[in-house]
């Protein structure tokens, strides 16, 4: 009778399927962090950049924020 049951090949069939789904989204996700990483094409990050992100992460607060900003613009 041709039923659901759990016979070693069923298990074997799960293991490779889940085997198989791990390596397609893990590939993805590899393929993925590729793309993001190579979006600047290498060049070191503008000290503005850097800056704005800082400010934006609250690690600075507006006034020094913007005595920083003042100097960069400076030079």
């Amino acid at each position: 009778m041709m039923g659901y049951n759990f016979g070693d090949m069923n298990v074997w069939m799960w293991a490779l399927m889940v085997v198989f789904w791990v390596c397609v989204v893990g590939g993805a996700a590899w393929v993925l962090s590729l793309v993001i990483t190579r979006k600047n094409d290498g060049q070191p990050p503008r000290a503005m950049d850097v800056l704005e992100t800082r400010y934006a992460r609250g690690e600075l607060t507006k006034d020094q924020y913007d005595a920083m900003r003042r100097d960069l613009a400076a030079h």
